[in-house]
């Protein structure tokens, strides 16, 4: 019940449920987890720290927890600790979202060829998820500021507009969906079409702000800086 509240974005009412089951089985892995990224949805980062500690101190081997953790560390700024806390989650078992998060932390570092490396751990079958459309797109941008790896990062974005390509004939309608399509076609150099792609975008959903972003990203992809 707690998991579909949290899909319909009905936060107090995932807390509400959540609380009433803590009170019954107060270190459930799944309840802890699914309570901790509802404050972070809700963009409270020290009541998500205080759950995902929570969550890890009763669950070792909660891996997840660990990346979300270290999600709520770097939004209030204490980075080399998310770090410490990321490389603790890889020693247990490494997965998709530690791998992830480590890359988000090193791209924003500008150590490139460090999150390619993250990120490419994400996108492997062994340890990540190679349908991931969003994986690939960050690997393919890590890479095109990787000196001589442009070719391979424009291939990692195509990678992902294929593994995303189904998606979006599901869901023509979803805005973000549309502006994150765009932004392939326009690292692609299909400008016309992804400037398209992220008009549709904003006029479906004109008050969300990371359709803008990508917009705006797409636009000064497209060399139309103004």
């Amino acid at each position: 019940e707690a998991r579909i509240l949290l899909l319909a974005r009905k936060y107090e009412e995932v807390h509400r449920v959540a609380d009433e089951a803590l009170q019954r089985f107060s270190k459930d892995e799944t309840l802890l987890r699914v309570k901790g990224i509802t404050y972070l949805n809700q963009a409270k980062y020290h009541e998500a720290e205080r759950i995902f500690r929570a969550n890890i101190a009763a669950n070792l081997d909660s891996i997840s927890s660990y990346g979300y953790l270290s999600q709520a560390l770097v939004a209030q700024g204490s980075i080399d600790e998310a770090l410490q806390v990321l490389q603790q989650g890889l020693q247990l078992r490494p997965n998709e979202l530690l791998y992830t998060m480590l890359g988000s932390i090193k791209f924003s570092r500008g150590d490139f060829a460090a999150a390619a490396a993250a990120y490419q751990q994400a996108a492997s079958p062994s340890v990540g998820n190679p349908q991931n459309y969003e994986t690939w797109m960050s690997l393919g941008e890590a890479l095109m500021w990787v000196p001589g790896k442009q070719a391979d990062g424009l291939a990692a974005y195509q990678k992902a507009q294929e593994v995303f390509e189904p998606r979006l004939k599901r869901r023509p309608n979803d805005a973000w969906y549309l502006a994150l399509m765009g932004k392939t076609h326009a690292r692609l150099g299909n400008h016309v079409q992804a400037q398209e792609l992220a008009r549709r975008a904003v006029a479906l959903a004109p008050q969300n702000n990371k359709v803008h972003l990508e917009l705006a990203s797409i636009y000064e992809l497209s060399g139309k800086r103004e």
